[in-house]
């Protein structure tokens, strides 16, 4: 009997090692997969930050125009909202594989077709360009890049879970993080440079190049699909968005929140639109300037991230978020004040916008982490997606607008005004709704979650105590008739000397 069932137990634990063995092999090869295809993207996505710099700052020194510089966010993110109820579906139906490659090569299709008008039609000394046809142009570009987008972003977003085994999903969020900062930085600077060096035309190309790159690993690793089942369980979004609504009015003081959140987005939006023409026609400065100024924002936003990946939080969160929000605001004003003829001047724009963004970091974790606590976990996506839609729904017209008001107010008046009107209704909204009282909920829901833990872990060891107590006892023997039945049931036919 004890032979038997130790040989039969011998070949289980051979089997579920083989197995785990070939599971680990799986998720390492994925993983490394995945690491070949981010450190394409990455490239890529360095490429199209050089390009849309220099569009922009096209643009905005051609133009010297506010509302051309609205116009073009509208452009850019208004194809995106249209696509993006659609394309989550398509990317989880779809060989995500394919879809990546289609897109990839449309999106870089795009910018070749504008590279190749503004080869034949711009020369930079000439004063008879056909200068709407040219913006007409990157207009449309921008439009169907931003369309493309809409499929790329959920497709990788979806990617991620499936390639990076959890372990790790942690330290690859924070090292995308601290990349996108990173380019976020570098790009404008690259872009400078380029465009002084070479002009519009060659710099364009960087986008194309980057993307020959990137493509390489994708065309060569192997990418899981998703099973039939997944894709089922997947309502359609716009059911998702209607459950989100439903859960939102549920959670007393949530809506105001969101609500809040995406007023900030809103006027906010000016400095977003209308930077490179403050830096360009306010201050009389060039594309290096612009790219210092950018810079160093950037580097804010870098410092303020990795100081929330060592900073456990704050306790009351929204509230917090809340008084940060109010310094970007503050941070925005301020551009006003500083003197247009100040040697240094783009030095104290960049050094304000560096301690206005510091705290932009800070903000987003602790409304996020707020989220987490108060939405029930089944709910959680649902709600993001309503928060996601508004926020980005409303950029587009703070966009837009901006560059509209900018054309009759001066612009600095704009970025004050902007912050006074934002930090009023914010706190308004916040101390006059039910909004103030979620730092309690939240704390309650915390310790109830500690509480839970502790039971959890209580009961643990009281159910190892157990088993280590009735493990001391002595084994009480088979019974004869038992040990042969259980034999030849295992061994049916085996010899029994």
């Amino acid at each position: 009997m004890a032979d038997s069932n130790s040989i039969f137990d011998e070949n289980s634990l051979e089997i579920n090692a083989e197995t785990k063995e070939e599971m680990e092999r799986i998720e390492k090869r994925r993983f490394r997969h995945f690491i070949y295809f981010f450190s394409g993207q990455q490239i890529s996505i360095l490429g199209s930050s050089v390009v849309s710099f220099v569009l922009i700052w096209w643009i905005t020194e051609t133009t010297q125009s506010e509302l051309m510089l609205g116009l073009a966010s509208l452009c850019s993110l208004g194809p995106y909202l249209l696509v993006a109820p659609f394309s989550g579906v398509i990317a989880d139906k779809a060989n995500r594989k394919m879809l990546l490659l289609i897109v990839d090569a449309l999106q870089a299709s795009f910018t070749v077709v504008l590279t190749i008008i503004f080869m034949f039609f711009y020369d930079p000394n000439s004063s008879t360009n056909n200068i709407p046809f040219l913006i007409g142009s990157i207009f449309v570009t921008l439009g169907l890049r931003g369309a493309m987008q809409a499929f790329h972003s959920p497709t990788v977003g979806a990617m991620v879970p499936t390639m990076v085994p959890e372990k790790h999903l942690s330290r690859m969020n924070g090292l995308a993080y601290l990349i996108s900062g990173v380019i976020n930085v570098g790009g404008p600077a690259m872009g400078a440079v380029l465009l002084g060096l070479f002009g519009i035309s060659l710099t364009m190309w960087i986008d194309v190049i980057t993307f020959c790159i990137a493509v390489i690993p994708l065309i060569f690793i192997k990418i899981p699909s998703i099973s039939k089942e997944a894709r089922k369980e997947r309502p359609p979004f716009f059911t998702e968005f209607k459950e989100g609504i439903s859960t939102i009015k549920n959670i007393k003081g949530l809506f105001a929140l969101i609500f809040i959140a995406t007023l900030i987005n809103f006027f906010l939006s000016p400095l977003s639109t209308l930077l490179p023409i403050f830096v360009n026609k306010v201050h009389g400065g060039n594309e290096d300037n612009y790219a210092l100024v950018v810079g160093i924002l950037q580097a804010g936003m870098i410092v303020g991230g990795l100081f929330m990946t060592f900073f456990k939080g704050f306790k009351n969160k929204i509230r917090t978020a809340i008084i940060l929000v109010g310094v970007m605001f503050l941070g925005q004003a301020l551009l006003y004040v500083v003197p247009t003829t100040i040697n240094g001047r783009f030095w104290i724009l960049g050094v304000i916008l560096f301690l206005a963004i510091l705290t932009n970091p800070a903000a987003n974790v602790s409304l996020s982490t707020s989220l987490q606590v108060i939405v029930p976990k089944d709910k959680m996506g649902r709600v993001s997606s309503v928060l996601g839609f508004m926020s980005m729904a409303i950029t587009p017209l703070g966009n837009f607008l901006s560059g509209l008001i900018g054309e009759f107010v001066p612009i600095g008046i704009l970025f004050l005004s902007s912050s006074i009107i934002g930090i009023v209704i914010m706190f308004g909204i916040y101390y006059l709704s039910s909004a103030k009282n979620l730092d309690k909920e939240i704390s309650k829901k915390i310790e109830e979650i500690k509480r839970l833990k502790d039971e959890e872990v209580e009961k643990s060891e009281l159910e190892e105590e157990f088993i280590f107590e009735t493990t001391d006892e002595p084994a009480k023997p088979l019974k004869p008739t038992l040990a042969t039945e259980s034999t030849s049931t295992v061994n049916s036919g085996a010899s029994l000397d």
